[in-house]
C-alpha cells in the first residue's frame, strides 16, 4: 500500500499530466494504477477488474445501471464494486470481457484474497430466496410509503419545534418534537439514501440518484456525491483499512479518535469514552463543510481521489446547499 502522502498526491500529479497524451504504459498490454487513473472521466474511462484492465468509454451510455456509477469508479480498481453490485447474474462479467485491453502491475490501495466460495454460495442461496418468494430486491414502494410517513412526522415535528402552535404547545412539548424532528431526518438517510448510494433504492439510476439527493442533499444539507467517495467508493470496499477508508484516521496523530492501533498514545484518549458522544453529534456539521473543501475543492475524500465533478452536479451542489440553508438555518 503506498504511503499516505503518495496516495493523498496522486490528484496533483494526474492534473500535471497533458490530457489526451499517449498512454504511459510500462509494456505490452500492462498498465499501472497510474496509468489507469488518467482514465477518470465519461471521456476516457478505464477500470480494473481481477487485475485486469477494462476500457468501458463506449460503454458508459449504454450502463444498464446508469453512468453515474461507472463514473465514481472510473481510473480506479472497481473489483469489490462489480462484484457487488453484480450478485445475481454472469451476464455483466460475460459483456466486461469484450472491453479488456491488458493488465494491471500494482494496485493503489491493498487487494483481497479471491472469493473461495461462500460469497458465490451465499449469492445464489439469496437469489434463490427472492425468486422463490416472487420479490424484487430493489422495489422502491415499501420504502416510498414508509419515508412519506416520516416525512410528514417531520414536518409536523418541524412546525411545532419553530413556535408554530406556541400557544397550544409548552416548553417542553417542543423539545419532546425537536427530538422527534431529529429522528426523522435520520431515518430516510439509513434508510431511502443509503439504499440509493448503493443503487438498491429501485431499478433505474432516476430512483437512486434523485431518491438519494432529495434526502441527502435537499434535506439533511449534505451531498449525494461526496457521500459517493465517502461511502461507497472508500468504506465500503476498504473497511476499517488504515490509509484507505476515508471512516479513519488520515494519519498517525492529530485526530480526536484513537481507532487504530498505529496511532500515537495521547492521554486524553483514555477519556475518549465520555467526549466522543457529544462530538459525534456534531460531526453532521463536519461532513457539510468537506463537500466543499474536500470533496469539491479538494479533489479528494480522505485517502480517496475524487473524479472530475460535472457542472450540472456542482450547480445541483450549490443549489441544494442553498435550499437547505433557506428552509434549515
Amino acid at each position: 500500500m503506498p504511503p499516505q502522502s503518495e496516495a493523498m498526491d496522486v490528484t496533483d500529479n494526474l492534473r500535471r499530466r497533458k490530457g489526451n497524451e499517449a498512454l504511459v504504459n510500462t509494456g505490452e498490454d500492462k498498465f499501472s494504477w497510474r496509468d489507469v487513473a488518467e482514465h477518470n472521466s465519461e471521456k476516457s474511462l478505464y477500470i480494473i477488474v481481477d487485475n485486469k484492465v477494462y476500457d468501458l468509454t463506449n460503454w458508459v451510455d449504454k450502463h444498464p445501471g446508469g453512468k453515474e456509477v461507472l463514473l465514481l469508479m472510473a481510473g480506479r480498481d472497481a473489483t469489490a464494486a462489480f462484484k457487488s453490485y453484480h450478485p445475481f447474474t454472469d451476464k455483466p462479467r460475460k459483456i466486461l470481457e469484450k472491453f479488456e485491453i491488458g493488465s494491471v502491475i500494482d494496485h493503489e490501495f491493498p487487494t483481497y484474497k479471491p472469493d473461495e466460495g461462500f460469497y458465490s454460495t451465499m449469492s445464489d442461496r439469496i437469489k434463490e430466496y427472492f425468486q422463490s418468494n416472487k420479490m424484487n430486491p430493489k422495489d422502491p414502494w415499501p420504502g416510498v410509503w414508509r419515508m412519506a410517513l416520516v416525512s410528514l412526522c417531520a414536518l409536523i415535528s418541524f412546525l411545532a419545534c419553530n413556535n408554530y402552535w406556541v400557544d397550544v404547545i409548552p416548553l417542553y412539548g417542543r423539545f419532546f418534537f425537536a427530538v422527534l424532528f431529529g429522528i426523522c431526518q435520520a431515518m430516510p438517510l439509513l434508510h431511502v439514501m443509503h439504499d440509493s448510494s448503493h443503487t438498491a433504492f429501485g431499478n433505474t439510476q432516476n430512483w437512486w440518484s434523485y431518491g438519494g439527493r432529495l434526502f441527502m442533499d435537499f434535506y439533511a444539507g449534505a451531498n449525494m456525491t461526496s457521500w459517493h467517495y465517502q461511502h461507497v467508493v472508500g468504506h465500503h470496499i476498504y473497511t476499517n483499512l488504515y490509509q484507505a477508508d476515508p471512516d479513519l484516521p488520515v494519519s498517525d496523530e492529530g485526530d480526536p479518535r484513537r481507532l487504530v492501533g498505529r496511532q500515537q498514545w495521547k492521554n486524553v484518549y483514555k477519556y475518549q469514552h465520555l467526549y466522543l458522544p457529544p462530538l459525534y453529534g456534531v460531526l453532521g456539521l463536519k461532513f457539510r463543510i468537506q463537500d466543499l473543501t474536500d470533496t469539491f475543492f479538494g479533489k479528494s475524500n480522505g485517502p480517496v481521489r475524487v473524479n472530475p465533478i460535472s457542472t450540472y452536479r456542482w450547480i445541483e451542489m450549490w443549489l441544494a446547499k442553498s435550499v437547505w440553508g433557506l428552509w434549515r438555518i
